[in-house]
């Protein structure tokens, strides 16, 4: 739901379960109580539902709605209880009323016989609006728009599947977005897994991923053009390392003299991602860096993409490995080219790792899949494990 401006920036509409983990609530927590202290002395007012209670917030911060706990006052949210509140970064905040005629006992706890750990805590989708180490700024809110990934995970119904995915399709997908839902602001259209040839076999010409031309015949710039004319925006799919063909191959790297994705590579050869299409690089070589920068140059310059998600990534992905200095040093190359380029991390990432992928990512994401990969998009029990 969208409220009228003003008010519109101070929306909250997440829902947080009371069965939500205690250390993630207490996080959750925290963050709206800020949004509350950012949103200028608003006052939240009473939401709909059984429980629930509205937490307006600035700009700044993802739309999120909170639910209240079980201990907590029926008026839950209608006055500026949270404002004490410490940071997400401080150690196990916890929401407290402080209202002298909320009911208590002897022991100074709440009826019910449990300490008020009231409010339930907001979703981890939470990115004020910060420069960071590296100047890179998390966004007001979340990317609204479509992605093929959805589609292409459906399985026993025809045209359905990979092989779903293919430039007219995806023209498709992008006129119907125009005619319906881009007035209101939907606007991206992100061509995730699939657009390009498999990384371990084929690259460019400077050992970059380079797209299936079984599926977008004319290349993906192409692709581009077509929705920056229709005022939308495009978003790629790319996994971090060096892929494996450019490293066997030997491929030289754009503007790089000397340079080759092989002397990029680290010794001895190990995996940089769980898919196990790239090799790790070696940070102590400049090649390193160079062929970074021209991974950068590839998706703005060339692709002219608007989004890129970096899937695959840890610690995270249900993997052992460490891609924070690949995030960052394309992070720092993206902005260096001077066109905006949201970063998007993905999957299962690390909250532990935040503070090494904050600075240089606009979002992450901390769950996994909630398709099904069967033969509809998804079902109950993958949305439900978001609030378990």
């Amino acid at each position: 739901r969208v409220l009228p401006s003003p008010q519109r920036s101070c929306q909250a509409l997440c829902r947080v379960p009371l069965h939500h983990p205690r250390r993630l609530r207490r996080a959750l927590a925290a963050g709206c109580a800020r949004a509350r202290r950012r949103c200028g002395g608003m006052r939240s007012s009473s939401g709909r539902g059984k429980g629930g209670c509205r937490c307006f917030q600035p700009v700044a911060v993802v739309p999120v709605r909170v639910l209240c706990g079980r201990h907590a006052r029926p008026d839950c949210g209608r006055r500026r209880d949270l404002a004490r509140v410490r940071s997400p970064s401080d150690r196990a905040p916890l929401l407290r009323s402080t209202r002298p005629d909320v009911p208590r006992n002897r022991a100074g706890r709440s009826h019910g016989g449990a300490r008020r750990r009231d409010l339930s805590r907001l979703l981890l989708l939470l990115t004020a609006h910060t420069p960071g180490a590296a100047g890179k700024a998390v966004d007001t809110g979340a990317v609204r728009g479509w992605s093929s990934w959805s589609l292409c995970t459906v399985k026993g119904r025809p045209g359905y599947g990979p092989e779903w995915l293919t430039a007219s399709n995806v023209d498709a997908q992008s006129a119907a977005l125009a005619r319906t839902l881009q007035p209101h602001g939907f606007d991206h259209v992100d061509v995730d897994s699939l657009w390009a040839a498999d990384a371990a076999h084929h690259v460019d010409l400077h050992g970059r991923w380079t797209h299936n031309a079984t599926r977008f015949p004319e290349g993906m710039r192409r692709l581009a053009d077509t929705l920056h004319s229709r005022g939308q925006k495009l978003g790629l799919y790319l996994n971090p390392g060096l892929p494996k063909a450019a490293v066997r191959a030997a491929s030289p790297v754009l503007d790089s003299p000397g340079c080759t994705a092989a002397a990029a590579a680290a010794r001895p050869l190990r995996p940089a991602n769980r898919f196990g299409n790239a090799f790790a690089l070696n940070w102590s070589s400049p090649c390193a860096a160079a062929y970074v920068r021209s991974v950068a140059h590839q998706f703005s310059a060339e692709l002219r993409a608007d989004l890129l998600k970096l899937d695959a990534v840890s610690p995270g992905s249900e993997w052992h490995g460490d891609n924070a200095r690949f995030v960052a040093a394309l992070s720092r190359a993206l902005e260096a080219t001077g066109r905006t380029v949201w970063v998007s991390l993905s999957w299962s990432i690390d909250p532990a790792s935040a503070a090494a992928f904050v600075p240089f990512a606009n979002s992450w994401r901390t769950s996994d899949d909630v398709e099904c990969y069967c033969d509809v998009l998804a079902r109950w029990p993958a949305v439900r494990r978001r609030f378990a």
